[in-house]
């Protein structure tokens, strides 16, 4: 997503544990002439005549929630999964387009933060298993 803002606000959700789960960036409409959606949610509230901007995807797998942001990235990513189970195998793992494997974590927290600034930007493959069931996501760097 391109887009120029100047006098922006910056607003942040956190969850329960005090992790950090949006990041949502506000302007006022008149100052952001030329916006480009790819994937990311936009909301207007008319109202107020603010526009609202949130990279933030969710999916559920089995009972957990998974939340990946900010996608794309410019660096770092963040997986956050709730109602994680205890006892039960899960394993992360990042790969380029080609299938190398460039990160992999097993028995992972609920929230876990990729670092990628030292790749090339381009298209990233996340694979996320929790017990027998897997979800596979997309992650561009930008």
């Amino acid at each position: 997503m391109l887009c120029h803002c100047t006098n922006a606000q910056v607003s942040y959700t956190y969850d329960a544990n005090g992790n950090r789960i949006t990041r949502n960036t506000v302007s006022l409409m008149s100052q952001l002439p030329n916006i480009i959606n790819g994937d990311t949610i936009i909301e207007i509230n008319k109202k107020e005549d603010y526009l609202t901007l949130e990279s933030k995807y969710n999916e559920e797998l089995g009972g957990q929630i998974i939340t990946i942001y900010p996608n794309p990235t410019g660096g770092a990513f963040a997986v956050g999964i709730t109602n994680m189970p205890d006892g039960i195998k899960r394993k992360m793992v990042l790969y380029t387009m080609s299938g190398k494997e460039l990160f992999r974590k097993e028995d992972f927290d609920e929230l876990t933060e990729i670092d990628v600034s030292s790749q090339q930007n381009g298209t990233y493959i996340l694979k996320i298993i929790i017990g027998d069931k897997q979800s596979t996501w997309k992650i561009v760097k930008q």
